[in-house]
């Protein structure tokens, strides 16, 4: 099956987008709006055609470089095969197939994702071979069709996507199937999300099956020449029968807070329930100074009313309250040219994704929507990526990270509603080193070797682990003809 669109998208987790936050942290300007991603594969070739690149200062350059060699046209389809394999306690390995061909006028991009070994990571589990220990898994990973008229574009299928940090629409755990809707004008980008997620089947046979789904909208705001950007964003998860029960929220530009803020005063009035979905609000702000990017994120987990003794609004964000935020700090050549230097600080309390009912629980399929733990967690992290030469990065880092008792998933209990890390904390210290080769426009590879401590492991206070871990990736290309 193949799909036909009219632009590509860069995958979330391929170099380059990683390089293009750089080029723009660097005083370049591939594209305005960083905070939503995927980007499309036009807008980067549209700067590399235009960019001179003998202008450019010597790291600037060797990006550039990397970029256009990498992303040069192409005359028939490219196919793409990447291999990762990583070892730690156990084996596990994961191979990305696919087929795509970038174009102004036409394009093809779908991509299956294998795992084998013990790992319970995307895929889902689906069949054990040939024991019950090694898990065989196949899905779809991108599959799309996505077009334009103008600044608007539609995208329709499986794509992940990331809104600023992650932490409400994140992209980094599980793809789903989606409709995006994408306004750009100017200073202004506008963007809606509705995906149909997982069904809901109560262990009460009473209880009618329910189909679950997230809408979310966000609005971007640069202002200072595009060195400040200013988010807001709203989403909502709920469950129904069908869809069209809830149309409200399948308007792109209706205030889902409004929705709720009516239903608050009918439903208290009649004796029902007050909240039955589960409202999120995020506010951003992205700064870029002199080879700098600040930023700060933070995300409200069912936004209450300051009067309603059910949501202690003042309470929640003095205390522990179901929110979960983001800071961190990018700067490009400390001490030594050619780095780029990355610190971040993320925290999510333990109410935050949960709810208190369990089909607007913040995970589809078993896992998070936001982040792989879920919630009720901190890390703390230091980044160092050194560009040796256009061939060659060399990474390094440390991360810290505390993880409550709590596991978000549909059959466990809610934790407290004021409350982070639940119960006996388990605390991991993880140190890495990593290459990455870029021998393009055919082959990008990289190597990874980490080594973890792990205190109260399985939050049971003095369980004590160490272990190392090796990975290795290979993603290669073919079918690829350059311009002239």
């Amino acid at each position: 099956m193949l799909l036909f669109l009219m632009t590509l998208f860069i995958p979330l987790s391929e170099w380059t987008t990683e390089t293009i936050d750089e080029l723009r942290i660097r005083g370049e300007l591939p594209l305005v709006f960083t905070t939503i991603k995927p980007y499309e594969y036009a807008v980067i070739k549209r700067y590399l055609k235009n960019v001179d690149v003998s202008k450019l200062t010597t790291t600037r350059k060797l990006l550039v470089t990397r970029l256009s060699m990498y992303y040069r046209g192409y005359s028939r389809p490219i196919f793409n095969l990447k291999v990762n394999t990583i070892s730690d306690t156990t084996r596990s390995y994961f191979v990305w197939g696919g087929i795509n061909y970038p174009s102004h006028n036409l394009g093809v991009d779908i991509s299956l994702i294998a795992k084998f070994g013990k790992s319970n990571a995307f895929p889902v589990k689906t069949w054990h071979y040939p024991h019950g220990d090694t898990v065989v898994g196949i899905d779809l990973y991108r599959a799309y069709v996505s077009g334009g008229n103008g600044n608007l574009r539609v995208t329709v299928g499986r794509l992940p996507v990331r809104w600023g940090y992650g932490l409400l629409v994140s992209g980094s755990t599980i793809p789903y199937d989606l409709i995006l809707l994408r306004y750009m004008r100017g200073a202004f980008s506008f963007v809606y999300l509705f995906a149909p997620l997982d069904q809901y089947v109560s262990a009460d046979s009473l209880t009618p099956l329910l189909n679950r789904y997230f809408c979310a909208h966000r609005l971007d705001i640069a202002l200072l020449e595009h060195k400040l950007i200013l988010s807001l964003s709203e989403g909502i998860l709920f469950a129904r029968q069908d869809a069209m029960s809830a149309l409200y929220y399948l308007n792109p530009v209706a205030i889902y807070r409004l929705a709720e803020y009516n239903a608050h005063y009918a439903r208290k009035a009649s004796g029902a329930y007050w909240f039955n979905d589960d409202l999120y609000w995020e506010v951003g702000i992205t700064l870029y100074l002199k080879d700098t990017k600040l930023y700060f994120e933070w995300l409200l987990d069912d936004v209450g009313f300051v009067t309603d003794p059910y949501h202690p609004f003042i309470d929640d964000v003095l205390g522990a309250g179901p929110f979960a935020y983001i800071l961190g700090v990018k700067r490009a050549d400390i001490l030594v040219d050619r780095t780029l230097w990355w610190l971040e600080y993320l925290r999510v309390n333990a109410y935050c994704y949960w709810h208190a009912l369990p089909q607007n629980y913040f995970v589809c399929m078993g896992y998070p929507l936001a982040h792989r733990l879920g919630s009720d967690f901190d890390i703390t992290s230091l980044t160092v990526v050194y560009h040796h030469s256009v061939w060659l990065d060399i990474k390094l880092s440390i991360s810290f990270t505390r993880k409550g008792q709590t596991h978000l998933a549909m059959d466990e209990l809610r934790p407290p509603r004021n409350c982070f890390l639940l119960g006996v904390p388990q605390k991991t210290l993880k140190l890495h080193i990593g290459g990455e080769t870029f021998h393009i426009p055919w082959f990008v590879g990289g190597i990874d070797l980490s080594y973890s401590k792990i205190w109260n492991y399985g939050n049971k206070l003095g369980d004590d682990r160490s272990f190392w871990e090796a990975s290795f990736y290979g993603e290669f290309r073919t079918g690829f003809t350059p311009y002239d």
